[in-house]
């Protein structure tokens, strides 16, 4: 068994989940964080669709990946993914502004252990684990998420990639790349999104702007 930490450094590697994630980032544009009551049947289409099951935990930590603010490549920033404000999916109870993880991961010879230890059947094991509210992720031996699952030895690295943490998160870095994709010159992005603005020279300028839209089409091209 994959306890949750590992999961979810599991699922920033595997790239159906972050484009997933990317992908929805664009569709919704400014309007998401207005949007999250509704979100709860686009999780579920969304975890269908890389093949995971829709369970209740999962689906709302899915949501709050989408509306939370974190860099993919920095596992240290993954205490920002929380709970987002409001209403946003029936049946949970957890307040604004909680930090949320994904289930812990088991395979079938987990069910045989389990099975021993706590005296239940194979079958029965399995039917709780598929059910909307399971508490764990049953996966069989050919998923994806399993074969960087079972890549993934020792510790958790917790830091990511070398150098310091960006400043500004990936969610913002697609914001500003999607809306150049749309026509936006780079000040009036800056200006939309209160990005800093210098006058160097004869001209206004927004180098954290061209800097974030340069992240955000690297994040896009996964989507291609």
């Amino acid at each position: 068994m994959w306890q949750s930490q590992m999961v979810e450094r599991a699922l920033f590697k595997w790239n159906k989940w972050r484009n997933s994630i990317i992908s929805n980032w664009v569709q919704w544009k400014d309007g998401l964080d207005e949007q999250t009551s509704i979100l709860k049947p686009v999780a579920g289409q969304e975890l269908k669709k890389i093949g995971l099951p829709a369970l209740l935990i999962l689906e709302v930590y899915w949501i709050c990946c989408l509306t939370s603010n974190y860099n993919f490549d920095y596992p240290v920033t993954y205490e920002k993914i929380i709970v987002p404000s409001g209403p946003y999916v029936k049946g949970s109870d957890l307040k604004p502004g909680t930090r949320v993880y994904p289930p812990p991961v088991i395979v079938d010879k987990d069910l045989t252990f389990e099975s021993r230890k706590f005296g239940f059947s194979r079958d029965t094991l399995k039917a709780l684990y598929s059910e909307p509210y399971g508490f764990k992720v049953l996966l069989q031996s050919d998923h994806e998420l399993f074969d960087i699952l079972i890549k993934m030895k020792g510790r958790p690295v917790i830091r990511g990639k070398g150098g310091p943490v960006p400043r500004y998160d990936d969610r913002l870095a697609v914001r500003c790349a999607s809306m150049k994709r749309r026509g936006m010159s780079y000040i009036q992005i800056a200006e939309k999104l209160c990005l800093p603005v210098t006058r160097p020279f004869s001209s206004r300028q927004s180098d954290v702007t061209v800097h974030l839209v340069l992240r955000g089409t690297e994040l896009l091209k996964g989507l291609s």
